[in-house]
């Protein structure tokens, strides 16, 4: 389910996001992490605990429902792209408590929703409802 990305799209992509942030792309991952998480908040008490909570939270965060996302595994060096509804068919398959911390956006770039592995749900958003 899930769309391969060639490895130009996914510099793209991360060029596109790093300059939401107006940030150079070549900065290291730990730079992008830092800046991610200084503007990121926990949305409320909100627990990704495998139930079929997480297409209300996600909708309520972001304010619609997105038609493709990406999904960010590692560093940004590795995104793939999904249709979101078979993300969240699927997500129970994609993340797993415990060894995953996952990323996902859209082609705004205005928004990054991390799942970290404990299930806490972040938004990190860059635009009027900062």
């Amino acid at each position: 389910f899930f769309i391969p990305l060639s490895p130009n799209s996914v510099v793209q992509l991360k060029s596109g996001l790093f300059g939401e942030l107006a940030m150079n792309s070549s900065i290291s991952f730990q730079e992008f992490d830092t800046r991610i998480n200084s503007i990121k908040v926990k949305i409320g008490q909100w627990r990704y605990d495998g139930e079929d909570n997480l297409d209300m939270i996600l909708c309520s965060a972001i304010g619609y429902n997105p038609i493709l996302i990406y999904i960010n595994f590692m560093h940004y060096e590795n995104i793939d792209a999904i249709e979101y509804c078979k993300f969240i068919e699927n997500v129970s398959d994609i993340w797993f408590a415990g060894p995953d911390d996952i990323d996902i956006f859209d082609c705004t770039m205005k928004w990054n929703i991390q799942i970290n592995h404990e299930g806490e749900i972040f938004i990190a958003r860059r635009d009027k409802k900062t």
